[in-house]
């Protein structure tokens, strides 16, 4: 997938509903590594961050953007941490 194409893309629940926005990308040895998601932001700025396994998350590619989508219990660990951020 294209660097721009993922960045484009969100971070998607079990149900396909957008849970967090692709920031960033890491690589290591040359293979993207981890996505750093924002999520949390009023009026689409500041908010939290989170860096996710990037070989952890299922890739949904689209014509303009590639999503990846959460397994439950990624989605469920992820909405404890988003608590655990605001607080």
């Amino acid at each position: 997938y294209s660097v721009s194409k993922i960045l484009d893309g969100n971070i998607l629940n079990a149900q396909s509903k957008k849970i967090a926005d692709i920031e960033n990308i890491t690589f290591r040895n040359g293979a993207a590594s981890r996505l750093i998601v924002g999520f949390d932001k009023p009026l689409g700025m500041g908010g939290d961050q989170a860096a996710l396994d990037y070989d952890d998350l299922k890739a949904i590619k689209h014509e303009s953007s590639v999503d990846f989508q959460m397994s439950s219990s990624q989605a469920a660990n992820f909405a404890s941490y988003k608590k655990s951020a605001i607080n």
